[in-house]
């Protein structure tokens, strides 16, 4: 059975908030636990995260999610290019911090992402997060796909 163009992106849609929620989730377990960080290991030190704290972890995770799916997209299949447009339309929806997903969703308007390939993408990946690093003060990261590809596109799993 083959979904229509609209199911097919309410599912894409729903599983890109799970598969994200599911990451950050998991990232936020991890980084509570670790002695090597210690901006994140309030929870266990004074029992609550501050509201900074949340929104660097969450940034973190959420960019790394970001990127490294970009890195892995497979642009000839339609239910991934679906999936992937969801999942950047989820991310302007319903990331937790009102600011910032406004404006990924004014970025995602504004220069909507290249589905056309994966270097494509992770280098809008990349372009997106500068725009954000710029209006934070924070160091821009030069957007050269073959370093990028590097940084991202390994897993870390042995896909055998």
């Amino acid at each position: 059975m083959r979904l229509s163009a609209q199911s097919a992106r309410v599912v894409a849609l729903t599983s890109a908030v799970w598969v994200l929620v599911l990451v950050v989730a998991l990232y936020v377990a991890v980084a509570s636990r670790s002695a090597d960080c210690d901006s994140v290991n309030l929870t266990e030190r004074h029992g609550a995260v501050s509201e900074a704290t949340r929104k660097q972890v969450v940034g973190r995770a959420g960019w790394m999610l970001i990127h490294s799916m970009a890195a892995k997209f497979q642009p000839g299949e339609e239910r991934a290019v679906l999936a992937m447009q969801g999942f950047l339309e989820a991310i302007a929806e319903l990331y937790p911090c009102e600011l910032c997903k406004t404006h990924f969703g004014q970025f995602l308007d504004a220069s909507p992402p290249p589905m056309d390939s994966a270097l494509a993408l992770l280098v809008w990946t990349c372009k997106a997060h500068n725009e954000v690093n710029s209006r934070n003060g924070k160091q821009l990261f030069p957007c050269e796909k073959e370093p990028l590809q590097a940084l991202y596109g390994d897993c870390g799993c042995d896909s055998s």
